[in-house]
């Protein structure tokens, strides 16, 4: 793995700033682009389809115990697509430039990271809520789950299990799992990660695993703040260059 790049996935990102700074950097240095000179770019949009839901609940051993249910927020499901220069600048989309025909895989890499910021910008700026009494005054095993039938035109669950402390102060003995329901289109995972994470959590970038209809679970050995979210990225080709879909759910407490 490159550490250049496992570094830059962890820096946290505050939206006003780099949603402000890249827009008005890319705005200023090109205002009004000819067709002769625009360029393919990627941009982040809100994938979250309407049949999208979110369960919240307790975990008393492998019985789960329902506690809300709601429809899934924006940004709760990401996806890349690709536009002309003109379309982003048009709509005040901050974008990433598309790698040329043949570009390395540290290339397509690069770019992940740079539009995993922008989706985690997007995300926080629509950020819900933390669901009401999810901590109760002990401590408890929780969990969340996603229901995304739009990955890839695939449809895929996302399970995340921990323990909050008393008082909720700490999560502990973290882990998740996604499930995939139908398997239409080729999809891979790309990384997860506990975002925002204090202390920083690693991310695996780059894991490979196909998803397909297979159920892939990871856990993780951490003790770490509540209230931050958790992401899936998944990407359409197993080299990394197709498009890139993120799957969060949280901020988890």
């Amino acid at each position: 793995m490159n550490s250049r790049l496992f570094r830059l996935i962890l820096v946290p990102v505050v939206f006003a700033g780099i949603i402000a700074s890249l827009t008005a950097a890319y705005v200023k240095a090109a205002p009004t682009v000819k067709t002769s000179n625009d360029p393919l770019v990627d941009i982040i949009t809100d994938a979250t389809g309407s049949a999208c839901k979110i369960t919240v609940g307790k975990r008393n051993g492998s019985v789960l115990e329902p506690i809300s249910h709601r429809q899934c927020g924006p940004f709760t499901s990401a996806e890349s697509k690709t536009v002309h220069l003109s379309f982003a600048l048009a709509h005040h989309e901050p974008y990433v430039l598309l790698p040329v025909a043949g570009a390395s895989s540290a290339t397509w890499q690069q770019e992940a990271l740079q539009l995993a910021q922008i989706a985690q910008a997007k995300r926080a700026a629509h950020r819900t809520a933390v669901v009401p009494n999810s901590c109760y005054d002990g401590g408890q095993n929780m969990y969340w789950e996603i229901d995304d039938s739009n990955v890839f035109g695939d449809y895929v669950m996302m399970d995340v299990y921990y323990y909050v402390t008393p008082g909720c102060t700490h999560l502990q003995n973290m882990s998740s799992k996604i499930k995939g329901v139908t398997s239409v289109n080729a999809d891979y995972i790309r990384y997860y990660q506990y975002e925002e994470c204090n202390p920083l959590c690693p991310a695996t970038l780059n894991d490979g695993s196909f998803v397909g209809t297979n159920t892939i679970k990871r856990t993780f050995p951490w003790t770490v703040d509540p209230g931050h979210p958790f992401t899936w990225a998944y990407t359409s080709t197993n080299d990394g260059s197709g498009a890139e879909h993120y799957d969060t759910t949280g901020p988890l407490s």
